[in-house]
């Protein structure tokens, strides 16, 4: 955040108007204000302070009435600042006010385009939430940040170096976070213990393995992992003969076989002959029964046309007799 513009009245010990231009100042980079105790210096921060957030940390009772000058019955501060803000560059303007009387505040913020400025918003609550959106940062944040407390930073510098640490977790809010930091490590380190002690008693069966005796356990093994090699060479070598034993026996018992079937048919071969002659046998005793037939057939043919010659020659004679 770059500070452009400050005007304020009616804070401290102004009981008149005051601006401060931050252009002019930061011209040349980098400024300081310098003064008197009591001349107005941390007033600057506190107005700068008061404009983005509505309050002071250094009120002696809390309440922001506390800032207003006696001679006044209110007390403003506008302030303008750039920033950058959702990734551009811009200017923006607060105008804040607090009256004495029931310490109600009136606020509005602006966005600043050249000459012209944008209403962004108004009353206490929304821009409250506005500025803090555009900052970036809670109050006591910024505070602690970017506006570090006067007294607080000459006792810093004053101060011893452990004093400076401890200074440092306080105005930062570290010392919570450091006691979980060493409860965390404690923790961690009495774990680690623990698995130390657990990791020892594992080893000490080992105590008395030496480098020595390493090496020459390495030494073994890599004689082992040649003899593994060596072994699994030669069962590959096994498999593969195995595959060609398990095909000469399937062979050999695919022969065994097939002389038991020769086996069964030589036994049955004399059974066979014996059927085929009792087959041509019979055969011989169909043609002898056909020719027996034919034989008798012929017979009875023979002898119906002897009784058909004998009709006729009786016929014949008969006929002779008639012309006679």
């Amino acid at each position: 955040m770059r500070p452009v513009y400050l005007e304020f009245c009616g804070i401290n010990s102004f009981s008149e108007r005051a601006a401060v231009d931050f252009n002019y100042l930061l011209e040349f980079g980098i400024f300081g204000i310098f003064g008197d105790t009591g001349s107005g210096k941390s007033t600057v921060l506190d107005c700068i302070g008061f404009a983005l957030y509505g309050g002071v940390s250094r009120s002696r009772t809390g309440s922001i009435v506390d800032i207003i000058n006696y001679k006044t019955d209110k007390a403003y501060v506008n302030f303008e600042f750039e920033i950058t803000y959702e990734g551009a560059r811009r200017r923006f303007r607060v105008e804040r006010e607090v009256k004495r009387k029931n310490a109600v505040q009136s606020v509005k913020v602006f966005e600043r385009t050249g000459e012209s400025l944008l209403a962004l918003a108004e009353g206490v609550r929304e821009s409250n939430a506005l500025l803090e959106k555009i900052v970036g940062l809670e109050q006591r944040d910024f505070e602690k940040c970017i506006a570090l407390p006067q007294g607080e930073f000459a006792q810093f510098v004053k101060s011893q170096r452990s004093d400076r640490l401890k200074l440092v977790s306080r105005l930062f809010d570290l010392e919570e976070y450091g006691e979980r930091l060493v409860k965390k490590v404690n923790a961690r380190f009495a774990l680690s213990m623990k698995e130390y002690e657990i990791l020892a008693a594992r080893l000490e069966p080992y105590a008395e393995v030496t480098a020595e005796r390493v090496k020459e356990l390495s030494v073994a093994g890599d004689k082992l992992r040649v003899q593994e090699q060596s072994l699994k060479t030669a069962l590959e070598k096994a498999r593969i003969e195995e595959t060609r034993l398990n095909a000469l026996l399937e062979k050999a018992r695919e022969a065994e076989r097939t002389k038991a079937r020769l086996s069964v048919l030589e036994s049955a071969r004399g059974e066979i002959e014996t059927l085929e002659r009792e087959l041509s046998r019979l055969e011989r005793a169909a043609t002898a029964i056909a020719a027996a037939k034919e034989c008798v057939a012929d017979r009875k043919r023979k002898e119906n046309a002897e009784i058909a010659v004998e009709r006729a020659q009786e016929k014949q004679k008969q006929a002779k007799a008639y012309v006679e």
